[in-house]
């Protein structure tokens, strides 16, 4: 509406803008209290920004959106990337409040200190990895790892499941405190046994995986017997020699004697030599590796 024709004060100068509805009608634009004008619907084509832009509510792009590459961009909730054409650079502290979906074909550089709490799928690096800070894996995450691996410092506890094949070398920068509990034990027994004659007691004994070793040989008569400790590193009688601190060892009715097993070999046994005399023997064979 034209008012000069009735008002010739320039401050009272009006003009009404109209602009033409998707049903081709003339419409009024309208203004808030503010002087800003609201405009709602679909906007094609190309909008530069020149200063701030507040959005309250909902908005769903259904193209592309382009920053300039000096322009801040806060974002909330969730965001899935398709594509970054370019680099993004974030100046700052990023706070992910939900759900950041990178596409499997993305790179996503990440400097600085990682907290890991769940990975749902496969994660695939691709070149080198250079962790200049502190990686943490969550306690139910799994961690498959390929080639070298270097362990500085370990603070807590590592538990592995299954089994480890290292294809490379593990190399430890610090020290290792290993903890044995317990070491395995074997023994044998020769109980009464009747003895006349020249024979054997605890023949075959394999002692070649064993660090320290003893027999125990207890006399049940009254008749003295005689003993050998003899090693051998096969079981053909024939290769068994007699360790010359334990040949011929007397020992006198009722009584007993330990042997230490000393020089290494692969088997160890008892020979005794008894003449006509006859007599009865307990022999017990202890090994610890």
């Amino acid at each position: 509406m034209n008012n000069l024709i009735f008002n010739k004060v320039a401050s009272d100068f009006n003009t009404t803008v109209y602009a033409q509805d998707s049903s081709g009608n003339a419409q009024p634009l309208k203004v808030d209290g503010q002087s800003r004008l609201s405009i709602a619907g679909t906007v094609d084509g190309t909008v530069t920004v020149g200063n701030t832009v507040t959005v309250a509510g909902t908005v769903t792009v259904g193209n592309t959106v382009t920053v300039a590459a000096t322009a801040t961009l806060p974002v909330e909730g969730t965001v899935t990337v398709a594509a970054v054409s370019s680099t993004v650079t974030v100046a700052g502290t990023v706070t992910v409040g939900n759900t950041v979906t990178v596409a499997a074909t993305a790179t996503l550089p990440v400097e600085g200190t990682v907290t890991v709490a769940a990975i749902s799928s496969t994660v695939t690096v691709a070149g080198t990895v250079t962790v200049g800070n502190t990686v943490t894996v969550a306690a139910t995450a799994t961690l498959p790892v390929e080639g070298t691996v270097t362990v500085a410092a370990v603070s807590s506890t590592v538990t592995v499941a299954g089994t480890v094949t290292v294809g490379n070398t593990v190399t430890v920068g610090n020290t290792v405190n290993t903890v044995i509990t317990g070491n395995n034990f074997v023994s044998n027994t020769v109980t009464n046994q009747s003895i006349t004659g020249t024979g054997v007691l605890l023949d075959g004994t394999d002692i070649s995986q064993i660090s320290t070793a003893s027999m125990f040989i207890y006399n049940l008569s009254a008749t003295t017997i005689t003993l050998s400790l003899q090693l051998s590193p096969t079981t053909t009688d024939g290769d068994y020699i007699s360790d010359p601190n334990f040949t011929n060892v007397a020992i006198a009715g009722n009584g007993s004697k330990m042997i230490p097993i000393q020089p290494f070999a692969h088997y160890a046994r008892l020979q005794y030599a008894m003449g006509s005399s006859s007599s009865n023997v307990t022999a017990y064979y202890n090994g610890q590796a």
